[in-house]
């Protein structure tokens, strides 16, 4: 998943969606980071969410798409076309419009920037200049993006190669199975939400 989901996943937490935002760009464990706890429950969140969709089949059979040569980025690729997929049908999600939920986003995000390390406020800011958010509403935007994000990486890595080779000719075969994933990690983000907010109750009482 990639910024888009992790924000939405994050069910309109405030200080949640910083938090899960912060999961890109942090290491260690999250209680030894000096974040209040609403944020580092997002860290949490974020990490959760990554492990869940990585590993569920949804996943995997995606991953099998791509060629030998390009399966071990398939992983960074499919984050942002999961972006996509979601953008496109994001009136089947949430019913508040893209625009005004990415001007949210950004208004809290700035609020809390303070919490971020300064290569995460950094991106923080790229992010918002650039309006990312609302950036993947087509395949175009898709293999800028990607274009981009290939630029950033210390080691060479055909991002955008790949995407047009794999997804490029037919994003429709992904869909079906971002249904299925994102629907899932939807349950799996409640659950687990659920789970930390009762062992930061018990752990406090």
């Amino acid at each position: 998943m990639n910024h888009l989901a992790h924000l939405y996943l994050s069910a309109g937490h405030p200080d949640e969606m910083a938090g899960n935002l912060l999961g890109d760009f942090v290491r260690g464990r999250p209680e030894g980071l000096s974040l209040p706890e609403p944020l580092m429950r997002g860290v949490k969140i974020h990490r959760r969410i990554d492990s869940f969709s990585d590993g569920h089949p949804a996943t995997l059979q995606a991953r099998r798409c791509f060629p030998a040569p390009y399966r071990r980025y398939a992983g960074i690729v499919l984050d942002v076309v999961n972006d996509y997929l979601l953008t496109r049908h994001w009136s089947e999600f949430c019913r508040q419009p893209l625009p005004l939920f990415a001007d949210r986003a950004y208004a809290v995000l700035r609020a809390r920037e303070g919490h971020f390390p300064p290569a995460a406020r950094a991106a923080l800011h790229r992010l918002i200049a650039a309006d990312w958010l609302t950036r993947y509403a087509t395949l175009d935007d898709l293999s800028r993006s990607l274009e981009r994000l290939q630029g950033r990486l210390s080691r060479s890595a055909p991002l955008a190669e790949a995407f047009e080779a794999v997804v490029g000719p037919a994003p429709e075969q992904f869909e079906a199975g971002f249904f299925d994933l994102f629907r899932a990690v939807g349950k799996e983000v409640a659950a687990h939400r659920k789970s930390l907010t009762q062992h930061n109750i018990g752990s406090t009482s």
